[in-house]
C-alpha cells in the first residue's frame, strides 16, 4: 500500500461515550453502630469533571470513609450537567441485647444464693459472658443482694455491657 499500513482517525469533539455510574462499599461493619465502611463512586463517559452529591448531604468526593450502615445514593453529574444516580446499602450485625428470664432473690439478708439466667440475641456468632462475680455462662447461682453487671462479647468481639438487680429480703425490726 502505498501509505504503508497507516491509517487516520478522527474524533470529534461532540461525541461522548455514554455517561454511567456505580457506587458500591468497600469493608465491613463488625458490630452494630460501626462507622469503619467506606462509600466508592465511580463515574465513566459523559465529560468530566464529575460532581457528586451523596443523599446524606455531602457533596464533593467520590470515596468516603468513616460510613455506618444505611441506604445510600449519589447523584454523579458531569460537565454537560448530565446526571446519573447509583445506590448501595451497607448493612449492619442485629444489636447484642440481653433478657432476663428469671431472677431470685437472696434467701436471707447477708447469704449470695440469688439467682438469674439470661438470654442473649443479635451480634454475630456465639457469645462469651462475663458476670461481675467473676463467673460466666448464661445462669449464675452464687449472686449477693445488689446490682450485678453483665458483660457480653460475640465473636466479633462486640461487647454489650448489662445489669441486673437481685433483691433481698426486708429486715423487720
Amino acid at each position: 500500500t502505498a501509505d504503508h499500513g497507516l491509517f487516520r482517525i478522527d474524533i470529534l469533539d461532540d461525541e461522548v461515550p455514554e455517561f454511567s455510574a456505580i457506587a458500591y462499599a468497600k469493608g465491613t461493619l463488625r458490630c452494630a453502630g460501626d462507622k469503619t465502611a467506606e462509600l466508592i463512586a465511580i463515574a465513566k463517559g459523559g465529560k468530566s469533571p464529575y460532581a457528586y452529591k451523596w443523599s446524606d448531604g455531602v457533596a464533593g468526593p467520590a470515596k468516603r470513609d468513616s460510613i455506618g450502615a444505611g441506604n445510600y445514593t449519589v447523584t454523579v453529574t458531569d460537565a454537560m450537567a448530565e446526571e446519573y444516580t447509583a445506590s448501595v446499602v451497607i448493612r449492619e450485625p442485629e444489636p447484642i441485647r440481653v433478657e432476663v428470664l428469671s431472677r431470685q432473690a437472696v434467701s436471707d439478708v447477708n447469704r449470695k444464693d440469688g439467682k438469674a439466667t439470661i438470654a442473649i440475641a443479635g451480634g454475630t456468632g456465639t457469645y462469651r459472658v462475663l458476670w461481675s462475680n467473676g463467673r460466666s455462662g448464661l445462669s449464675n447461682s452464687n449472686l449477693s443482694a445488689g446490682k450485678h453487671d453483665i458483660r457480653v462479647m460475640d465473636q466479633n468481639n462486640c461487647p454489650h455491657n448489662h445489669s441486673l438487680v437481685i433483691d433481698q429480703p426486708k429486715v423487720i425490726a
